[in-house]
């Protein structure tokens, strides 16, 4: 199945170098995704999700996932921490945490 997804446009072009991982709040659009899925990034570009886990916080999905695919231009995963709470307040943080890995679709 395919589904729309959208991003801030200064994240499309990390999608375009190599991004592969994504991280969303579990709840709302993000419980119907399923592996094997594919996402219309921006309606831009196509990738399909290979696997899907989830954390109960920002900091227990750190300890586990490489940072660098989350978000290249973080120096550490502290760093990427801060900048994740910001887009993420305690109250959606709680609700747990889905890291997307993607694949490119196509050539």
């Amino acid at each position: 199945m395919q589904h729309p997804w959208f991003v801030k446009k200064a994240i499309l072009p990390l999608f375009r170098e190599g991004k592969d991982l994504e991280v969303r709040s579990r709840n709302g659009y993000s419980r119907k995704i399923r592996v094997g899925d594919v996402l219309s990034i921006n309606r831009e570009l196509l990738r399909e999700v290979v696997a899907i886990r989830a954390y109960p916080n920002l900091r227990a999905m750190l300890l586990v996932e490489d940072y660098r695919r989350i978000y290249p231009y973080a120096c550490s995963s502290d760093e990427l921490l801060n900048l994740l709470r910001t887009l993420y307040p305690p109250q959606i943080e709680r609700s747990g945490i889905f890291v997307f890995e993607l694949k490119r679709v196509g050539i």
